[in-house]
């Protein structure tokens, strides 16, 4: 049932092959769609002007394009603390800096420089993959699973469009593995366990609901001293975030909807239209609503989870990114199964870890169906490197 080596071992040879897989892809298409040019992993779209600094000159634009959100990470990156005053450059900088985690950690990893923090970047978001893969390879073997289970990391939503799209999106998707072994399966959690309860809202604002569902289990057994360590991990969050707050403007999307499921319905009728020269338009755009419905079915079976053990760290989880479909109205929260196959990455990737931990197919359906639209568009890059 295990592979030769202990478990640790094992753990780490997946993970090892799962970043060298990942690396492989990446210098791939670099190298044949973008000629060499490993900034087009930053997805920078002519629509936005780059900053006037010589880190960012030969950066690689997506002629008559937005982007995507990975340019303005790199921004951040390169100024976490907006003392160039980078945040000019930024499409939303109170959003984009309270994502600080992914984007302070190049900083920190190229030691200030503004040369190497590009590096940087593309280092940290394989070392969260490394991380992932190999929580989720342990927690795995914890099932009574193997070890190279873990490689199904690389299919979570999150972590594909990270590699594309340089988002922050894979380090909150490593760290709920972290903190699915360290919190699930009725664990109280160690020093490291809380660690993470710590760095899960810094990565994304949506990390909050995991700190929040990691407070049921010591509110229902009268744990105080537990309680109160949980409240603590959200002191650098509500500290990060007075910092933002005080020199960033405001947010204009809507995170909320007065209306049950008002996003996820309104891109079921106002599907994407896509224009008559995309290859096998008819089969993305069933893709497409096999997506959606993959996260309304994740919804579903998070809700029955949680009404079967009310009580568990885990399903309380799932309840509560259930509820965030339910509500979630921000309209570039539906644009896309990019989109929202990254937000609820978290959802979808708790759901495989049940289907481990009951060994049953059926909660890994969601995830499997938000995939399937996500390699469509990574086979668009296969052609340049064919030819």
């Amino acid at each position: 049932m295990e592979p030769s080596g202990s478990p640790v071992n094992s753990s780490l040879r997946t993970a090892l092959l799962a970043t060298a897989l990942a690396f492989a892809w990446q210098s791939l298409t670099v190298h044949y769609n973008y000629q060499g040019n490993w900034t087009a992993l930053f997805c920078t779209g002519s629509a936005f002007a780059v900053p006037p600094l010589a880190e960012f000159q030969g950066t690689y634009m997506f002629s008559g394009s937005t982007g995507y959100d990975g340019q303005f990470y790199r921004y951040v990156a390169h100024d976490p603390l907006d003392m160039r005053g980078l945040s000019r450059w930024v499409d939303a900088p109170r959003l984009r800096y309270t994502r600080i985690f992914t984007p302070l950690a190049a900083y920190t990893a190229a030691l200030g420089m503004p040369g190497a923090v590009d590096g940087a970047y593309y280092a940290v978001t394989l070392g969260f993959l490394f991380l992932g893969v190999y929580w989720g390879s342990r927690y795995a073997v914890e099932c009574g699973h193997n070890a190279m289970w873990g490689l199904g990391f690389l299919l979570v939503p999150a972590v594909l469009v990270s590699l594309d799209r340089m988002t922050v999106d894979m380090a909150l998707a490593a760290l709920c593995c972290g903190w699915a072994r360290c919190w699930g399966r009725g664990k109280r959690a160690s020093a490291g366990g809380y660690a993470l309860l710590a760095a899960l809202p810094l990565v994304r604002e949506c990390g909050v609901l995991v700190s929040v569902a990691s407070m049921v289990r010591p509110i229902r057994e009268r744990r105080l001293r537990d309680l109160a360590w949980c409240a603590l991990t959200l002191l650098p969050c509500a500290g990060w975030y007075g910092f933002v707050v005080r020199h960033t403007g405001p947010v204009s999307p809507r995170w909320a909807s007065s209306r049950p499921l008002g996003g996820w319905m309104y891109r079921m009728l106002n599907p994407v239209a896509y224009p008559a020269s995309v290859p096998l338009r008819p089969l993305v755009i069933f893709l497409d609503y096999a997506a959606l419905a993959g996260i309304l079915l994740a919804a579903v079976f998070a809700a029955l989870l949680w009404l079967r053990h009310r009580n568990g760290t885990t399903e309380a989880a799932l309840v509560l990114f259930a509820a965030l479909v339910v509500q979630g109205n921000w309209t570039e929260l539906w644009t896309d199964a990019f989109a929202f196959g990254r937000v609820f990455s978290p959802l979808l990737l708790l759901l495989a870890f049940k289907a481990l931990e009951m060994r049953k197919a059926w909660p890994a359906l969601p995830l499997a169906l938000v995939t399937g639209r996500i390699l469509a568009q990574f086979g668009a890059q296969i052609p340049g490197m064919l030819s």
